[in-house]
């Protein structure tokens, strides 16, 4: 019997090829059934007094259902449903409790990342979104509480797993290492089909581009560039709220000219920025994930060590 799956992100971890290669393939029994703007529109957005679990259970219902009577997995796709890094994931225990009571019988798919390279990536995703800070104002934000930014505490994926495993049990929830993709995406696929009770084997999956990129991540020294052209124009974001002209072309123009300019500029340096930069990460990440690791290995029975992680 074939049930919802809901794939929460994290952010940074495939997302986006397992929602067009994966998800996004009806050869393989999957159907994203729900609009992503709808989906944020009801679950993400309402404010936690405005927020209805049943007017979202109503709204979702029959397309859910006629992807059931299809025979077809239906999907729902978000890696907001983890929470942002860039906001510290402040809402993401809020979110879990929302899924849980419009979705309480859905399979939860979580896949995660080693830590200082998950944090990198976020710091150059949030530069290519329009952020202006450097990476340490990035990672060491002011105390003052006012709004929520960074934080390393989103990172400690125990909570958000333990969490999905009290509220809908611990066999409805799959949690996969983004590592365990670059090693053996076909493993990683199989889990996931199985997870979702399609197919224990399928000869389809050969045919999936295991080996495409759909988002590279930029080199550092576009990176840098970037965060400089983010204050002369930026795309309407609230990750820079302070850009002298609001120009999504312009943006989207410099960040190409950024591009090309950090290609030159690390033909000429090699990798010593970015080996700098993930340096920095690193000594600022330490041991704080050690604990943390050894709870979430516990939780899902995963050698995390064999992946990386910090244990």
């Amino acid at each position: 019997m074939k049930k919802l799956l809901i794939h929460i992100g994290y952010h940074k971890t495939g997302t986006t090829w397992l929602q067009h290669e994966l998800f996004g393939n009806p050869e393989m029994d999957y159907i994203q059934p729900i609009p992503f703007d709808d989906l944020i529109e009801a679950m993400v957005k309402p404010k936690s007094w405005n927020f209805d679990p049943i007017g979202c259970r109503i709204q979702f219902k029959d397309s859910i259902s006629r992807a059931l009577e299809r025979d077809m997995i239906p999907v729902i796709s978000a890696e907001r449903l983890s929470g942002n890094p860039h906001s510290g994931g402040y809402d993401s225990k809020e979110l879990a409790s929302r899924i849980a009571s419009v979705f309480p019988q859905a399979n939860i798919l979580i896949v995660v990342r080693e830590q200082c390279a998950m944090i990198f990536s976020c710091y150059k995703q949030y530069v290519r979104m329009g952020g202006s800070l450097s990476l340490r104002d990035y990672l060491i934000p002011p105390n003052d509480c006012r709004i929520p930014l960074f934080d390393f505490n989103h990172f400690e994926y125990h909570h958000l797993i333990g969490l999905y495993q009290k509220l809908l049990g611990a066999e409805q929830v799959l949690v996969l290492p983004y590592e365990m993709f670059l090693s053996d995406p076909h493993s990683f696929v199989q889990r996931i089909r199985r997870h979702a009770l399609s197919a224990e084997e399928s000869e389809l999956e050969e045919n999936l581009p295991f080996t495409s990129r759909i988002n590279n991540s930029p080199l550092a020294w576009s990176i840098l560039l970037q965060r400089f052209t983010n204050k002369i124009a930026s795309r309407r974001d609230t990750l820079n709220q302070g850009a002298f002209i609001r120009s999504p072309r312009l943006a989207k123009h410099l960040e190409r000219l950024c591009g090309h300019a950090g290609y030159l500029l690390q033909l000429w340096s090699g990798d010593r920025l970015e080996k700098r930069m993930r340096q920095f990460v690193f000594d600022m990440v330490a041991d704080r994930y050690c604990i943390s690791n050894r709870k979430f290995a516990g939780q899902c029975n995963l050698p995390l060590s064999n992946y990386g992680y910090q244990m």
